[in-house]
């Protein structure tokens, strides 16, 4: 599974260091982290960035997860665990 995130640094007063392996795939019980694969060169994957706040990056991540589940996407700072999307097969 392929999915393309977004995310933008509202508010703060730091940086916020955000790479690809910040995110994770959840179904039923089961958490997947991130593969690494060679993406298209038309698709731009998540790379390590360190945003400021009013910054945004966006990018592809890659899955390899079962087909026809809800699948949760989860962003993780290290400390706490934070779901952000839902995907209907």
């Amino acid at each position: 599974m392929l999915v393309k995130i977004r995310i933008k640094y509202i508010d703060g007063e730091d940086k916020l260091p955000v790479m690809g392996y910040d995110f994770r795939a959840g179904i039923d019980n089961t958490i997947y982290s991130p593969e690494l694969v060679v993406m298209p060169k038309t698709l731009k994957e998540f790379e390590y960035v360190e945003l400021l706040p009013g910054g945004e990056v966006e990018g592809w991540v890659a899955f390899i997860v079962p087909q026809g589940k809800l699948v949760r996407l989860y962003y993780t700072d290290g400390l706490d665990t934070y779901e952000f999307a839902r995907i209907n097969p």
